[in-house]
């Protein structure tokens, strides 16, 4: 009777120890779990919201593009920190065109403050893209842009990605959105496109070249020849006018 008490006495301990044991266990796996949620949580609280992209749709024509339509592409903004932003321009193929970019002024910025270029690159459906240099200026219709982009040659040279790096001294890009700014015509992006058919090919060739921006208000600046018409009018009117007095 006696050796059977002791041995369920010690039945009863072995027991005993072997729940805690799992008890301890279980409060460890738990423990551990519940720091690497709160790792996590903490890792999405203060994550760097400058690191998503934006993404601007192009998709204002000028009168040469009106006949298509858009989107004729993106171009997505990433502010890596408040000095330094990565930009791509992609064209967009909608309702069986593809718009592809191409020539002097195949990309334009509107950049918030004064800004460094870094290198930039292009892939491209024909002969391989060639950057040429940054040209600031008008595009047409759409007003000032403090960066434009220019490529050698036109539609077989035609871009469909152009991808390039800007950084600044004065810490202005804090966010996505914070590193372009709208000109005075309300854009801060634009491409010079050549509409051609999807799948386009080199031998078929563009259906019709333009400019597009992502908003704004669009005012077709004249041609050369129709401002060299209305200066001769303005000065026979003039003449006539002289005459008569």
């Amino acid at each position: 009777m006696l050796v059977l008490t002791v041995q369920v006495l010690g039945e009863r301990k072995c027991n005993c120890l072997h729940l805690c044991e799992e008890e301890k266990m279980v409060k460890r796996l738990t423990s551990k779990r519940m720091l690497l949620a709160g790792m996590a949580f903490g890792a999405l609280a203060f994550s760097d919201p400058a690191n998503a992209t934006l993404i601007e749709p192009i998709s204002t024509p000028n009168s040469a593009l009106a006949g298509f339509t858009g989107p004729y592409a993106n171009v997505s903004i990433t502010a890596v920190n408040p000095n330094t932003a990565n930009i791509v321009f992609t064209s967009l193929t909608t309702a069986g065109r593809t718009f592809l970019m191409a020539d002097g002024g195949s990309a334009y910025l509107n950049v918030n403050g004064a800004y460094t270029l870094g290198a930039v690159s292009a892939t491209g459906p024909f002969t391989p893209p060639t950057y040429v240099g940054n040209s600031p200026g008008q595009v047409d219709g759409f007003g000032q842009f403090n960066l434009s982009l220019n490529f050698f040659d036109g539609y077989t040279n035609a871009a469909n990605q152009i991808s390039f790096q800007i950084t600044n001294a004065t810490g202005l890009w804090t966010s996505d959105a914070a590193v372009l700014t709208d000109n005075a015509n309300g854009s801060n992006a634009a491409i010079r496109a050549f509409a051609c058919t999807a799948p386009c090919t080199a031998g078929a060739g563009a259906l019709a070249t333009g400019f597009a921006a992502n908003g704004g208000t669009n005012t077709d600046v004249p041609e050369p020849a129709s401002l060299a018409l209305l200066g001769s009018a303005l000065i026979g009117m003039g003449f006539i006018r002289r005459r008569r007095s």
